[in-house]
């Protein structure tokens, strides 16, 4: 598997976006502290920390599959409650991040409350997203 940091290394170089992303294209992210994905093409966070830095510099992923564990400290829940504010931002449609065609999530999380909880939030970033892109469509179309 490729650590994230040799990765991040290879693209430090890289001129940065307007949104202060990497140019690094779209990813995979697994978010868990033991386990292994079985893809072993993907970025791999083992907490909290990790899986904001990945993000930080190299945008929101194609894909998260969540852990709720992640041993001592924040769980997976916490980082959906992370990229839930992220996206968002203040709830105005303006604000919000851009996530990439076809963005979707997955939840291998051994914990059936905490993977409940992922799915929650997750659900409902996705359903807030949907409408403010629906907004942001009818606005266009009525300026044209």
């Amino acid at each position: 598997l490729f650590p994230y940091e040799e990765l991040l290394s290879l693209t430090i170089d890289k001129t940065r976006s307007e949104n202060g992303y990497s140019d690094y294209d779209y990813y995979d992210l697994f978010l868990d502290d033991e386990r292994m994905p079985n893809d072993s093409d993907c970025l791999i966070a083992r907490n909290f920390d990790d899986a904001i830095d990945i993000v930080y510099n190299f945008g929101i992923p194609r894909h998260i599959a969540f852990d709720h564990d992640l041993g001592e400290g924040k769980s997976g829940y916490d980082f959906a409650n992370w990229l839930y504010q992220h996206v968002l931002g203040n709830g105005e449609d303006e604000n919000h991040k851009e996530l990439p065609l076809g963005f979707s999530y997955s939840v291998h999380s051994q914990n059936p409350i905490g993977a409940k909880n992922i799915i929650c939030k997750m659900n409902k970033l996705l359903e807030i997203y949907q409408e403010i892109k629906i907004v942001e469509t009818t606005k266009q179309k009525m300026s044209e």
